[in-house]
């Protein structure tokens, strides 16, 4: 059991307050039980964390954003303060310190996304570097990694540098721009801070309020728990993205499994549907000893995912790169007229690189189908 201040303290080690903006809330907001024995980490005050605190005799919750934030001119029984305090717990939140917090949500944020010389942005947030890629497949990283949906522009922008905001901060774009970064990534941005930032060519991506701030709760719960062994500090299950998302369902490709509608095509060969990325596509429907050559070295796989705007493959001791109109030769022997012409039009966004002298394993140069 610990006093309410030892606990309030060593959260303002993590996050001081002399880090909050000025319009902030952040402190002991509600000061009920003094003795502590468990506390609920949690994002958000609600009233299923509240009763999550019931249920596990939590004393105190520690939360993200203020239970209290703007000002109060009433409370009745059924306001959130009005069951914390029938029920005796205490609220400590800990809002844009632990944004800017050294180990807060920005620094665990860029960590989880896997950027690399990482260092301070916009006196709140974090920027650092990843290994260039498209900023589409950074994007697919992201949702991966911080498992929700993600919104992003200028997909087939090549990145490096990085600045990153948790929650919502759309308009730091203009920063990170002018801090060199090729794309900013937050939890909210508006629809005109997404065409702002197309127009001047800084990619965005918005990966969701709840899912880029979450993930600093285990953060805390490791240094709470190294401080003070003798308090149970309970990650809340309570706590989730307030909003349900309704969206279609990704098609994915019936070869490698990849999940996603800017890359899988469906069409129709042969009286069957079939939905491949263009990587499988040349795969199933290419010559037999180019399929072979790539079974071989699977290195080649790799080397795909990090040639801009094109496929990159190898035959025999030639490197080649195909847009969609080298790729179609590939395929085009397999195809109906009309169905090359549904082929066409798919991956006419990809926009591949040519090269225009593959041939066949006959010596025949593989020509589209008129």
């Amino acid at each position: 059991m610990r006093y309410i201040n030892e606990i309030y303290n060593s959260m303002q080690n993590i996050a001081p307050l002399t880090l909050c903006e000025s319009w902030d809330n952040s402190g002991l907001l509600v000061r009920m039980a003094e003795d502590i024995e468990n506390v609920l980490l949690v994002l958000d005050v609600t009233d299923a964390t509240i009763n999550e605190a019931i249920k596990n005799h939590c004393q105190l919750i520690i939360s993200h954003h203020p239970v209290i934030f703007k000002g109060m001119k009433s409370i009745t029984r059924d306001d959130l303060v009005a069951k914390l305090i029938s029920n005796n717990i205490s609220v400590i939140s800990m809002h844009t310190n632990l944004d800017a917090a050294a180990r807060g949500v920005n620094t665990v944020l860029a960590q989880r996304l896997g950027l690399f010389n990482i260092q301070s942005f916009a006196d709140i947030g974090r920027m650092g570097e990843i290994d260039s890629l498209p900023l589409c497949d950074f994007a697919d990283k992201v949702a991966r990694l911080l498992n929700g949906p993600v919104k992003f522009t200028t997909g087939q922008k090549i990145i490096k540098k990085i600045a990153v905001i948790g929650g919502s901060a759309g308009g730091y774009w203009k920063e990170a721009k002018a801090q060199g970064c090729d794309v900013f990534i937050t939890g909210e941005a508006s629809h005109h801070d997404a065409c702002d930032a197309l127009h001047d060519g800084i990619g965005l991506i918005v990966a969701g309020h709840f899912n880029t701030e979450v993930l600093v709760m285990p953060e805390v719960q490791r240094i709470m728990e190294k401080e003070f062994p003798d308090v149970n500090f309970i990650l809340s299950s309570a706590d989730v993205d307030p909003f349900s998302y309704i969206a279609n369902k990704a098609m994915e490709c019936q070869r490698c499994g990849i999940a996603n509608n800017d890359i899988v095509s469906t069409f129709s060969a042969n009286g069957e549907d079939h939905s491949f990325c263009p990587n499988c596509m040349l795969l199933s429907y290419a010559s037999g000893y180019l399929e072979k050559t790539l079974k071989e070295d699977p290195r080649i796989i790799d080397d795909i995912t990090h040639e801009p705007g094109a496929i990159m493959f190898t035959c025999g001791e030639e490197i080649y790169k195909l847009n969609k109109e080298a790729m179609l030769r590939l395929v085009a022997r397999n195809l109906t007229p009309q169905e090359y012409q549904i082929l066409s039009e798919k991956y006419g966004k990809h926009g591949y690189m040519i090269h225009d002298d593959f041939y066949d394993e006959d010596g025949y140069a593989l020509q589209p189908i008129e």
